[in-house]
């Protein structure tokens, strides 16, 4: 598989400012996102990377693990401008994106979510949970099928 990002130092990585999206382990691809949105450019280079993802999974499915646990205060207009960038892709009409576990620990961060997917429906199915350690177990779990996973550790929101 190729690079997305190719840097000396981060092989197979993309580095926007806020956030990393680490391919090494494809078909999951974990995505570190850390401080806040300080400037549009920051969104957009986020979402740059997300739909890297799709250029270089080489038409294989893949399923993205965020890390929100080192993610700062994020103004809500960044949770509108999301859910309107869900709506875009879902217009592409490409169903690589397999699924999507989310680890949030803030009531701010959860909140938002929950806003983004009120006002649009996700890509493929989320599972929100609160532990980053929990993330691989889960991640492992679903590869057995969607019904393997711990309804008391993970809330699932379906497209």
């Amino acid at each position: 598989m190729s690079n997305i990002y190719n840097d000396n130092s981060n092989n197979n990585k993309i580095i926007p400012s806020f956030s990393n999206f680490d391919i090494s382990g494809f078909p999951k691809i974990k995505v570190s996102i850390t401080g806040t949105i300080n400037t549009e450019s920051d969104f957009e280079e986020f979402k740059q990377g997300w739909l890297n993802c799709y250029i270089v999974c080489d038409n294989k499915p893949f399923t993205f693990i965020f890390d929100t646990t080192n993610m700062g205060m994020v103004s809500a207009l960044y949770a509108y401008k999301m859910s309107y960038f869900i709506k875009e892709i879902k217009a592409l009409n490409n169903k690589l994106l397999e699924k999507s576990i989310i680890v949030v620990n803030n009531k701010y961060i959860h909140g938002l979510l929950h806003m983004i997917f009120l006002i649009e429906k996700p890509i493929a199915p989320v599972y929100i949970i609160d532990d980053l350690n929990y993330a691989d177990i889960l991640y492992e779990r679903l590869g057995y099928g969607s019904c393997f996973y711990d309804s008391t550790k993970a809330t699932l929101i379906e497209p």
